[in-house]
């Protein structure tokens, strides 16, 4: 261990997602990620919280698989700012569906969960 910190500014389910870094163009890692719990961020991520208008699950993935590159700044060190996060277009279905392609996007998170868990300990035998 590095550090410890034995506070928090956080607690419940967010959604957070890379302000800066080289992540943001290459995309080799999801750019926006769940947090629940009690936590503590950094300067280097935005926060999200759940809405009545927006489901974190269905946020998530639709952040991971959109194209941001025309909101991306900076040329040595990609950045997503507040304003340019804020400015996106995105297309929000209702609640109602988004809650179940949510579900289903889940579903199929549990199963590569698992997979992975599976492979893991098979390489470990």
């Amino acid at each position: 261990m590095v550090d410890y910190l034995d506070d928090y500014t956080y607690e419940g389910d967010y959604l957070l997602v890379a302000e800066d870094g080289e992540n943001l163009r290459s995309r080799k890692n999801p750019i926006a990620n769940a947090a629940s719990g009690k936590f503590r961020v950094n300067n280097h991520a935005h926060v999200i919280a759940e809405s009545e208008k927006c489901n974190l699950v269905f946020l998530r993935h639709l952040l991971n698989m959109t194209d941001i590159s025309a909101y991306v700044t900076g040329s040595t060190q990609p950045k997503l700012s507040q304003s340019n996060l804020c400015a996106m277009k995105l297309p929000l279905p209702s609640m109602a569906e988004q809650n179940a392609i949510a579900n289903v996007l889940s579903l199929f998170d549990r199963k590569i969960e698992l997979n992975n868990q599976l492979n893991d300990y098979l390489l470990a035998a």
